[in-house]
Order: C-alpha cells, then structure tokens, then sequence
C-alpha cells in the first residue's frame, strides 16, 4: 500500500534495512532521489541563501504562524 511505502522513509531515516545501512549521504540522495514509483519527493535544494535570518522568520510566518497574522 502507499501507507506502507510512506513508513518505510522514516524507517530508512533511522537506518532501517539495506538503504539505512548506507552512509548518511547516500541514503539521503536514495531517498530524494526521482523514481518511476507512486512517492516521488520534490526536488532538493542546497538550502544556500544570502540571509539565513529572513529566510528562517519567512518560513516560520508561512509555515507555522496562524492565519491572519
């Protein structure tokens, strides 16, 4: 099911399996990796930018805030 694929990424995460037992870089590129399967994660980014502050109080605003404030 795709319940039970979703599982498997924090699994693998924790070092579960044959993939968690790789180095941490390569488990991260298995997992953001693009397939030819039904969970496909959105591409990765550097995380790279000029102020680290804004983008951080920018995110938290958007992601985490209520509405309306």
């Amino acid at each position: 099911t795709i319940q039970a694929h979703l599982d498997l990424i924090p699994q693998i995460c924790h070092g579960a399996g044959p993939i968690g037992q790789l180095e941490l870089a390569e488990r991260f590129r298995w997992l953001v990796a693009p397939h030819d399967t039904i969970i496909q994660c959105g591409p990765a980014h550097t995380g790279l930018c000029d102020d680290p502050r804004a983008t951080l109080e920018r995110l938290h605003a958007a992601l985490h805030l209520p509405v309306g404030r």
